[in-house]
């Protein structure tokens, strides 16, 4: 898959835990990278709105695949975030865009 600018030009590949050969990027670790990318860039904001400097917060995505119980999979994800100090959890999801888009769905 390439972007309509070419900047982002990954090879996909299935996960070999799911018969694949591994041999690329799987489209898990394409969504923690968008994911994790979405909500940093919405911490700044919401930091900027507090006079916090965001310049030092990072965000880390761990996507992964489990069974759903009828004979799928379903996506599951964890945010490990590091917030500005002076920045809680609860007004760092309160103002991130991923947070509202995939609330309920991840």
């Amino acid at each position: 898959m390439t972007s309509s600018d070419g900047e982002l030009d990954v090879q996909f590949a299935m996960q070999k835990e799911l018969g694949g050969n591994g041999d690329g990027t799987n489209t898990e670790q394409l969504f923690a990278a968008g994911y994790a990318a979405r909500f940093a860039t919405s911490l700044k904001p919401v930091a900027g709105q507090k006079n916090l400097d965001a310049s030092e917060a990072s965000v880390t995505a761990e996507v992964g695949l489990s069974p759903n119980g009828k004979g799928g999979y379903r996506l599951e994800a964890i945010l490990r975030v590091r917030l500005p100090a002076g920045l809680s959890s609860a007004e760092a999801h309160a103002g991130s865009q991923a947070s509202r888009s995939f609330s309920g769905w991840v």
